[in-house]
């Protein structure tokens, strides 16, 4: 013990006493209090969850309860009259899905103020609009005489290649962008989506001055289509908008009978023109009628391609088999001129048949 520092007894007395505080406490030793602690963390707690309520499956009809029956003045064990009731309601929900003409909607009043018109526009660009900018007297001339070329949607400029490329203003649509090249060539694509230069669009609710010269020009031209060119004649107001004013304010009110357009029960306007004319099957038929059109067409070339790739080749193997006669002629007279060699020195030999350079064979020594 006399050999221990002065660090390990203090060591030894520290363990020392902590024994004596335990023996006080009545531990053994301090490693089993944490192991105690951790006991009672790790212990889990058993969760208790709620049984769902299940909901009562509704049936996919309707039945009819007596109460019901009792309004409706049927007696439910009566198969008949049930069977009647049921035949009554199919007829109401058909007759829901069907749609009515402006001239059994409306009433006789309305009937004799409304304008009736076809569904076309069957006029031209403003006058004052055609001297001020000198555009030409039809659609047609417009297009001839301002490039011309194929109207198509891929290709609404009739261009083939666009010679310059310019830059789309900021927040235009392309069709936007597209229309205002379009100002002489196709002024009802112009109109349809701009206005005049030099005007500002008028945005929100139409005024009644605006109303009266719609009905005004619609009477005098008639209106339906060619919104754009419809819209020359109201100043601050482009195609779209005069549009979805005919189709929201003007058809609804029956202010104008267009036969494009007819009413469902509940007063709907709904367009039923040349546009939904074609079903389904009349659209894939065409579409694949174009594509056997193309079809035809590149078969066509592709043929015109192998005959005329056929008829080279054919040109070509000749001129190679001739080549090869030729080549075949000059080999065979080569020959025959070797042959005619050999032979005529064969002829003119006179050495004796012993000599060392003889041509002739050696008769073998016994």
């Amino acid at each position: 013990m006399d050999n221990i520092n002065e660090y390990e007894k203090q060591r030894l007395e520290n363990i020392r006493r902590n024994q004596e505080k335990l023996k006080e406490l009545n531990l053994l030793s301090a490693s089993l209090l944490f192991e105690d602690l951790s006991k009672e963390k790790n212990k889990k707690r058993k969760r208790t969850y709620e049984k769902k309520k299940t909901k009562e499956v509704k049936p996919v009809y309707k039945r009819i309860t007596r109460n019901q029956a009792k309004l409706l003045n049927i007696n439910v064990n009566n198969k008949e009259e049930v069977m009647k009731q049921d035949v009554k309601i199919k007829k109401e929900i058909e007759e829901e899905g069907k749609l009515i003409p402006a001239e059994e909607y409306f009433p006789e009043e309305v009937k004799n103020k409304a304008i009736i018109v076809d569904g076309h526009f069957n006029g031209w660009i403003n006058p004052e609009l055609i001297e001020k900018y000198h555009f030409e007297k039809s659609a047609k001339e417009a297009w001839d005489n301002n490039g011309g070329g194929k109207y198509s949607h891929k290709n609404p400029l009739g261009e083939f290649k666009e010679t310059i490329k310019s830059v789309k203003p900021r927040n235009w649509s392309a069709a936007k962008y597209v229309a205002s090249k379009l100002f002489q060539k196709n002024p009802n694509a112009y109109f349809y989506r701009h206005l005049e230069p030099g005007l500002t669009q008028n945005i929100g609710d139409w005024d009644d001055e605006e109303k009266e010269l719609f009905i005004k020009i619609a009477k005098e031209f008639g209106c339906g289509d060619k919104w754009g060119i419809f819209s020359s004649y109201i100043p601050k107001r482009v195609g779209y908008q005069c549009a979805n004013y005919y189709r929201q304010v003007i058809i609804p009110e029956g202010l104008i009978f267009d036969p494009n357009y007819k009413f469902s029960k509940w007063g709907k306007a709904i367009y039923c023109g040349s546009y939904n004319s074609k079903t389904k099957k009349n659209r894939k038929s065409d579409k694949n009628n174009d594509k056997e059109n193309n079809n035809n067409s590149n078969n066509k070339q592709k043929k015109e391609l192998r005959n005329t790739n056929d008829n080279e080749q054919i040109k070509y193997t000749n001129n190679n088999n001739q080549i090869k006669y030729t080549n075949n002629n000059e080999q065979i007279k080569k020959n025959n001129s070797k042959i005619n060699e050999t032979v005529e020195i064969m002829n003119n030999d006179h050495r004796p048949k012993n000599h060392k350079y003889s041509l002739r064979k050696r008769k073998p020594k016994l």
